[in-house]
């Protein structure tokens, strides 16, 4: 993901339990007052999940030359010991004031947010290998090359939502250039809610094409 001036949300409140995080740090072999924070959060069940989509279609030791799209050989995410030993460059990259990974595709902000969560919190899980993603080399380099991604600060002109709720409704701009390369930009912003539990609904799309109309779609999911 290319450079954005439009901050993410602060960290969001975890739904889950006291017992929980006492289990993740038990199973982590962290001990308590570490110096870390708690989370309920385990590489078992969401970073080897986010790692593995995410991050090794190009990070991962069986990807070289051109497959890695770029990536430095020494980068690898294979498994929990690899991706600790890198948690700083990690940290910098897609937390940091210039975040620019994972450059391709959508990492939601809910999702950032669960990375510094779970990174405070000493990274904690047992480990597997994870394997490789396969994918469509031609549709990313395409996305990669056009397209600029953007997620917005919680939109607080939804009038039927409380304050909480409108942290999880906002809006993603997806600005490519022009097809025409007059080097304008297109922006297309797609309007978009994270129910409680979990899943994204697409809301309404708003779009401006190259002759500068405005046009605007609604959706009732």
């Amino acid at each position: 993901m290319k450079r954005s001036d439009i901050r993410l949300p602060i960290k969001r409140k975890s739904p889950w339990f006291l017992n929980g995080i006492a289990l993740a740090l038990l199973t982590s072999g962290i001990p308590a007052g570490a110096g870390y924070s708690q989370t309920t959060l385990t590489y078992e069940n969401w970073a080897e999940g986010f790692f593995t989509q995410a991050c090794c279609s190009c990070h991962h030791t069986s990807r070289t030359g051109d497959e890695r799209f770029g990536a430095p050989a020494e980068f690898n995410f294979d498994t929990l010991d690899l991706i600790r030993n890198q948690a700083d460059d990690i940290r910098a990259v897609t937390l940091g004031d210039y975040r620019f990974m994972p450059p391709l595709g959508v990492t939601w902000p809910w999702d950032r947010d669960n990375l510094r969560e779970w990174m405070d919190a000493g990274m904690p899980g047992e480990g597997d290998s994870l394997d490789p993603v396969e994918m469509n080399t031609n549709e990313i380099s395409l996305h990669y090359q056009t397209s600029n991604y953007y997620f917005s600060q919680p939109l607080s002109d939804d009038k039927t939502a409380t304050e909480e709720k409108n942290f999880n409704y906002r809006y993603m701009r997806i600005q490519r250039k022009s097809e025409q390369d007059t080097m304008v930009p297109v922006e297309h912003h797609i309007y978009i809610r994270k129910a409680e539990d979990g899943t994204v609904s697409i809301e309404g799309e708003r779009w401006k094409d190259e002759a500068e109309r405005i046009r605007k779609v609604d959706y009732n999911p």
